[in-house]
């Protein structure tokens, strides 16, 4: 009986023990994650100002005070870089891609500065082999004439979704309601010849968390080249991954599983607002008429991504100017509105380069663009 006795109050101070080192693991750990969030509010804004101060703008006509009356098109717009003719471009993007939107302005320029002293400048490129044209960007709300068989782009409405089912834009899952949704319209309005619509990856720009990636300003471009030959040659060198995370690789590359009846017809982009308590203003997307691009204005474009555990390589479309070219946005777009543009077009050359600018002409308390992109891949019965 002692002896059980001796045990039991053994195994109760044992246990009393480990409540009181639980309980003090449990402050120590409150205490070490106060300190370290107080430590990273009051850090970070001193090594920003100090490592990567603010850069204050000029006031030119990019801050000009907001005028409701003046007219949504933007005339003589000086900034959008195209391919300069006879250059052969390729870009390599670092860490600093992925890491700009979530992690602190001085580490990303700490970290700028190492991948610049490790590799050839990209500004230094960009000078070389990218030229400035000035370009008017009409609003596309204005011009009726525009159809999407014929210009290759079109706004569709959704007001009719519920878009506060979709909780979490950057979720893969949570996503497929608002894509569910997208291809019913997309097959009554667009497609009704559509055997199938395969929706792709989808991306955040313009956000805060991990993740997220830049908004693509003043660089016009096309995510995939039209150049099926010039895209099988890279891909010789440069394999896609598997199909289940990309996609798209394969479906262009004709290696996707596929009916034996079907045949890809486009690769469609995506591209809405998202977590904005206003329509988008400062970064529009603008979309070219697919009419006025043609085969000897693309620049097979090589890009290499450094996501840190793995490299994307592919192969996107550079695009040269031509004073012919006719570029369209859509002034103040909504969350219930979704811009719906040609990436790809099998066995035709129909596309319609693309790309964000900088709106001269928008209320000061409005929100910077958040958006949401995609693709999707839409197969037709074969002859």
């Amino acid at each position: 009986r002692q002896s059980s006795s001796v045990l039991h109050s053994r195994k109760t101070r044992f246990c009393q023990t480990m409540v009181r080192c639980s309980l003090f693991d449990l402050k120590s750990l409150s205490i070490a994650a106060a300190l370290g969030a107080i430590a990273v509010k009051v850090i970070n804004p001193f090594l920003n100002d100090w490592i990567a101060p603010p850069v204050e703008l000029s006031k030119d006509a990019h801050s000009t005070p907001y005028d409701p009356e003046k007219s949504t098109d933007i005339m003589e717009y000086p900034d959008m870089g195209f391919v300069r003719e006879g250059q052969q471009v390729e870009l390599n993007m670092g860490l600093t891609f992925i890491l700009q939107q979530s992690f602190p302005r001085w580490f990303v320029t700490l970290l700028q500065r190492y991948e610049a002293r490790n590799s050839n400048s990209n500004e230094i490129q960009m000078k070389r082999d990218y030229e400035s044209k000035n370009v008017n960007i009409l609003d596309a709300r204005q011009r009726d004439y525009l159809k999407f068989d014929e210009a290759g782009f079109a706004l569709l409405d959704m007001s009719d979704f519920n878009f506060s089912s979709v909780v979490n834009w950057r979720s893969q899952q949570d996503i497929k309601l608002f894509q569910s949704a997208l291809e019913a319209k997309l097959r009554k309005e667009l497609f009704p010849q559509a055997t199938r619509i395969v929706f792709t990856y989808s991306v955040v720009r313009g956000g805060s968390q991990f993740g997220d990636q830049p908004a693509a300003i003043n660089a016009p471009h096309l995510d995939y080249s039209q150049n099926d030959t010039a895209r099988h040659e890279f891909h010789q060198s440069w394999p896609p991954f598997d199909y289940k995370y990309n996609k798209e690789q394969h479906i262009l590359m004709g290696t996707a599983p596929t009916d034996e009846d079907e045949v890809l017809s486009v690769l469609l982009g995506i591209w809405k607002p998202i977590y904005m308590n206003n329509p988008v203003c400062d970064h529009p997307l603008a979309v070219m008429d697919g009419r006025t691009f043609h085969q000897n204005q693309e620049v097979p474009h090589p890009i290499h991504i450094n996501f840190g555990i793995f490299t994307f390589h592919n192969l996107n479309g550079g695009v040269k100017y031509n004073e012919s070219q006719k570029w369209y946005y859509y002034p103040f777009q909504k969350e219930e509105e979704v811009l719906v543009f040609t990436q790809y077009t099998k066995d035709d050359y129909f596309c319609t380069p693309h790309g964000s600018f900088e709106n001269p002409n928008c209320p000061d308390d409005y929100d910077t663009r958040v958006s949401v992109e995609m693709r999707a891949a839409v197969f037709v019965k074969k002859l």
